[in-house]
């Protein structure tokens, strides 16, 4: 099923239906989300995103969760500080991901070969780990360094 399907699905249900399927697929302890067979395998990240939009999510882990593009809905979690994103395979990274207000990114053990300008979150981020990936070219603004 494609995923603008899926999301009109997802706005059909009531206010009640939403939060069941909230609470069926939450954040586990480690801060990882729980994907159960209610959402389609190869969307399912995107559909939690998308569910757990309203939530004030801090710390999000998504290692070993197979994608090769972050999803835009990543951008819906406005409050996001610390996202952990190694081992998902991922090729690129989108030019805006510089817009959440990040402490820490981890990004090992992916595939990345361009490095976006992250000028927008320079000023909070405190940690970064980009280590085995491919990259050959990082965009920054030299003002913040």
């Amino acid at each position: 099923m494609l995923w603008a399907e899926y999301k009109r699905y997802l706005s059909s249900l009531s206010t009640i239906e939403m939060g069941v399927l909230r609470r069926r697929n939450p954040l586990d302890s480690f801060d990882r989300p729980v994907l159960t067979d209610e959402l389609p395998e190869p969307i399912a990240l995107q559909c939690w995103l998308w569910l757990h939009q309203q939530a004030k999510i801090k710390t999000l882990d998504l290692r070993g969760i197979s994608c090769s593009s972050l999803p835009e809905e990543i951008f819906l979690l406005e409050e996001l500080e610390s996202l952990f994103l190694d081992l998902n395979g991922l090729s690129s990274l989108p030019s805006n991901l510089g817009s959440l207000p990040l402490k820490t990114l981890s990004l090992g053990r992916n595939e990345i070969e361009h490095f976006p300008s992250l000028n927008q979150c320079w000023s909070t981020l405190r940690e970064l780990n980009l280590g085995e990936n491919c990259i050959s070219s990082i965009d920054f603004d030299e003002e913040w360094f």
